[in-house]
């Protein structure tokens, strides 16, 4: 302790246990955002910054502070788009990038950021934003990531772009699950009769008999919801979750792939959102049966993500699952693995 801690003010005390204590009883706005700016503790700045209102020092700290959590919380608290977007496209550091882009909605900044950006879980996260079917139309077909595609095309409702993808689209796969997400038969038709990619064809023949399945759980008669109306009431919610091969979504710190494991983290962070994705994955109607024309809910199937183990139920003597169907035949693509970059890049 210095002896001139007798006559300084507490903020500026030598022990930051009193300069933390300082910070809950200042209201002189100018000496808190002096704190946050000049501490010499990353503890007391980042104290600080969360009664700093003044968005010029916001962006100071945002951009320039040297640590990594100060300049975080920061971000999350800045308003100016300009300098959001600087940060999105600039920083060194991937989580700055995040926080930044989490920011941000419109989405021509975010088409923006996506052509730069080459961080898996950053490019999955600026997807999941975008909601306008220009873009991602633009993403499904041009992108050169098998996985951003995919996201795009599961988020794709206009049928038009969709049968586009379907007949030229630039990967078999991308093609697949652009079938998959239409709803008009006469458009597969189209699609059947202008495709020369045989495993397009067969994935217009499967999606042909799901149409004409009861969208209603054969077992508990709960209306379902398909892939596509989940993850637009995930979104609508706040819950961004980033959906391709696997669902994923940033979570904290960290990026956390597969229904259990968010859900687990998701309820650490906000338990509230949690339920609400229990709800909803509940409800999504996720097996099929070519057979019996049967569809199920995930109540039915293995009871909701709750259940530690998810085991599966098994609904009908003739169940055979359509994605296990078009598994099998994507094993026989070309380009169903991606090339050693890639795949190193999606890991």
């Amino acid at each position: 302790m210095s002896i001139l801690d007798f006559i300084r003010p507490k903020w500026k005390n030598s022990s930051e246990k009193v300069r933390l204590e300082a910070i809950d009883t200042l209201q002189d706005l100018k000496i808190i955002n002096k704190i946050a700016l000049t501490d010499p503790s990353y503890t007391v700045r980042s104290k600080a910054v969360e009664k700093v209102t003044d968005q010029a020092t916001l962006a100071e700290i945002a951009q320039h502070d040297r640590s990594l959590s100060v300049r975080e919380k920061a971000i999350s608290l800045l308003r100016y788009e300009k300098v959001l977007t600087k940060i999105a496209l600039t920083a060194k550091n991937p989580t700055l990038r995040s926080a930044a882009t989490r920011k941000l909605s419109d989405a021509v900044v975010l088409m923006k950021i996506l052509r730069k950006e080459q961080d898996g879980n950053i490019r999955g996260l600026i997807i999941a934003k975008i909601s306008d079917q220009k873009h991602l139309a633009y993403i499904a077909m041009n992108d050169p990531y098998e996985e951003s595609r995919r996201m795009a095309v599961y988020k794709l409702t206009d049928q038009d772009a969709l049968a586009e993808l379907a007949i030229n689209g630039p990967s078999e796969i991308t093609q697949r699950e652009a079938v998959n997400q239409i709803t008009d038969a006469g458009v597969l038709d189209y699609i059947a009769q202008n495709s020369s990619i045989g495993s397009t064809k067969q994935a217009v023949d499967v999606q042909l008999k799901r149409l004409e399945y009861s969208n209603s759980c054969a077992l508990c008669g709960k209306t379902l919801l398909s892939r596509q109306e989940m993850l637009e009431m995930c979104h609508q919610n706040g819950i961004m979750i980033a959906w391709a091969a696997k669902p994923q979504m940033e979570i904290g710190m960290k990026n956390v792939t597969g229904w259990r494991d968010i859900y687990r983290e998701l309820g650490i962070e906000s338990p509230e959102k949690a339920a609400l994705l229990n709800s909803f994955y509940k409800d999504w109607g996720r097996q099929e049966c070519t057979s019996c024309a049967s569809i199920w809910c995930n109540r039915c199937i293995d009871g909701g993500l709750e259940r530690a183990f998810g085991d599966n139920a098994t609904p009908c003597s003739c169940h055979e699952s359509v994605s296990k169907q078009l598994e099998e035949f994507a094993k026989t693509d070309d380009d169903f693995a991606l090339d050693d970059d890639e795949e190193e890049y999606e890991e």
